[in-house]
Formats: C-alpha cells, structure tokens, sequence
C-alpha cells in the first residue's frame, strides 16, 4: 500500500507559531489509526497505554495553544473512547 500526501505545509522553528498551526483532527486520526493498528498486531495493554499518551499530549500541549479546536479534541476523545471500547471486548 502507498499513500501519498498531498498538503504541504510551511516548515518553521519557531515554536509558537507550530503550536498555532497545527491541526487537531488530523494528529488525533494519526493517534487513532495508530493505536488501533498496534492493538490489531501487537498489544492490546500497549495501545491502550499508547492511547492514554496521545490523548494527555493533545490536551495538555496542543489544545493549550489552539482553544479554536476544541470541537476536534471533543471528536478525538469520542473516537478514542470508541476504541478503548472495541480494544477491551479483544481482550
């Protein structure tokens, strides 16, 4: 399989400005998407883990910068809850 990315974004050293511009929704399907692959081939207890990570990481360091994207951490969690659920059904 191939995927091919098609957004570019600008490159910048500058903290602040990163912590502006980056997208929730699409760092939360990353997490996500992760997550379910590593519960599907490896470990259950590490995606679980795993998840709990990303979502600390999201609300404490992203969402701190962009209060603009509360809905997509609302989404994210909704969704990650979801998974949680599906992964402790395969335990």
């Amino acid at each position: 399989m191939m995927r091919v990315i098609t957004v570019s974004k600008e490159i910048t050293r500058e903290q602040e400005k990163a912590h502006e511009q980056v997208q929730i929704e699409i760092l939360a399907n990353h997490a996500n998407r992760r997550n379910a692959k590593h519960a599907q081939m490896y470990s259950v207890v590490e995606a679980e883990k795993n998840s709990e990570q990303w979502d600390k990481f999201i609300k404490k360091e992203v969402l701190v910068h962009n209060l603009s994207q509360v809905k997509e951490v609302e989404e994210f969690e909704e969704k990650r809850q979801k998974l949680t659920k599906a992964i402790d059904t395969k335990k």
